[in-house]
């Protein structure tokens, strides 16, 4: 067991960010803005494991049942009747914490080129969360984040590609 320090991912994911940078740097003539765009998706990837993986424990084994004991919630839209405290930040900050992933990855990323495309992009990030978040003790795996990321995720793809049909060099 092991706990994710913040600041150590942070630190290894932002050393590993610029050695990728620095080798197609190496391959392309960098191009500041296509840098600051991808800084952007970069900003996305850590305020997203800040909310969803930081402070956590890793465990395969439960402590007190020595054995996996994953936290899982398939039925979905449980937040409607199991209210606790905080569901209602919940819900809200899991819808608002994909506008920005929604917006940021079709404008960084050609091959999003629809809406469709960069709602799917952004289905399969937060199903990759959701599935991390088995292993780790303090977290549960729950359908209605999947959705609720996705959903907003949607709306800020459905931003961008407003923004992106109303430019008139788009037209």
């Amino acid at each position: 067991m092991f706990v994710l320090n913040e600041v150590r991912f942070i630190l290894v994911i932002t050393i590993i960010w610029i050695l990728i940078r620095l080798f197609f740097a190496r391959i392309h003539k960098p191009d500041v803005k296509r840098e600051l765009m991808l800084l952007l998706v970069y900003i996305c990837i850590i305020v997203v494991f800040h909310f969803t993986m930081a402070g956590s424990t890793v465990c395969l084994t439960d402590p007190e049942l020595h054995r996996f004991a994953p936290k899982l919630n398939l039925k979905a839209f449980n937040f409607l009747t199991d209210r606790y405290d905080g569901w209602q930040r919940n819900i809200i900050g899991n819808f608002a914490m994909f506008i920005p992933v929604g917006f940021v990855w079709p404008l960084v990323f050609r091959k999003l080129n629809t809406y469709v495309k960069a709602v799917g992009a952004c289905f399969l990030y937060t199903l990759v969360i959701e599935i991390l978040q088995i292993f780790l003790y303090e977290r549960t795996s729950d359908v209605d984040d999947l959705i609720l990321n996705t959903a907003g995720a949607a709306i800020g793809a459905g931003i961008w590609f407003l923004i992106k049909k109303s430019r008139p060099d788009d037209r």
